[in-house]
Parts: C-alpha cells; structure tokens; sequence
C-alpha cells in the first residue's frame, strides 16, 4: 500500500513538474483574449440593439404602408367611388377633345390673321409707293 501510495504521489510530482512555469503569463493572456472576446460580445449587443431599432421602425412603416394600401384598395373597390372617378375621367376625356375641336376652328382665324398681316404691310408699302410718286411730280 505504501508502495501504491508514493507511485501515486510520484505521479502527480510528474505532473506538476510537468505545468510549464509561465503560467502566470498564460493566464493573464488567457484573461486579455477573454477581456477582447467580452468587449466583442458588447459591441455585436450595441448593434444588434441598434438593428432591432431600426427593424421596429421598418416594421412600423410597413405597418403604415399596408394600412394605406388597404385604404387605397378599400377606394378602389368602393363601386361608388369608383363609378366618380370613372365619370370625372370621362369628363377629362371630354374636356380634351372640346379643347381639340376648337383648336381646329381656331386655324382658319390664325389663317385669316397671318393674311391680315401680309395684306396690311403690303397697303402700307403702296402707300409709301405712292407718297415717293407724289413728291416726284411737284
């Protein structure tokens, strides 16, 4: 038993004897990588914390884009909404081909108004004609 006993006490000599002597160093790396892994974890938390802001606030604006979808849907499926808006565009429609139309009566005015012009200037040059024919004779 004593035998078993300092084999076993031989072992764990072995052992410790085994332990490198720059533990201390070890550990206070150990400590330093685990100081940089703990500064990590809190700065991924900051912005995970900052993400799930931003994630609230696109889940609120989805929130107010599909209320008014269904609003804008509700409006289109009203027959009776949708029965004015088709009479205004009919209206539309019809205001456009008035406007049309009398820009085609409109052409022969601007005709008449270009021949105006040339038939004035044209008066206004015989009559210079005829002042120069005046004055030549007396």
């Amino acid at each position: 038993m004593t035998k078993d006993l300092l084999k076993a006490v031989n072992g764990t000599m072995a052992m410790l004897n085994s332990i490198p002597n720059d533990t201390a160093v070890q550990l206070a790396a150990t400590k330093a990588v685990a100081a940089d892994a703990n500064a990590t974890a809190i700065d991924v938390l900051e912005r995970l914390g900052d993400l799930n802001l931003q994630l609230h606030g696109l889940q609120s604006n989805y929130s107010d884009l599909e209320d008014t979808v269904k609003t804008a849907n509700d409006m289109i499926q009203d027959p009776e909404k949708s029965t004015i808006i088709h009479a205004a565009g009919a209206k539309v429609k019809d205001l456009e081909d008035e406007a049309d139309r009398l820009l085609e009566k409109l052409q022969p005015i601007k005709k008449l108004q270009d021949n105006l012009r040339r038939n004035i200037s044209q008066i206004k040059e015989l009559i210079n004609q005829a002042r120069k024919q005046a004055n030549s004779v007396s």
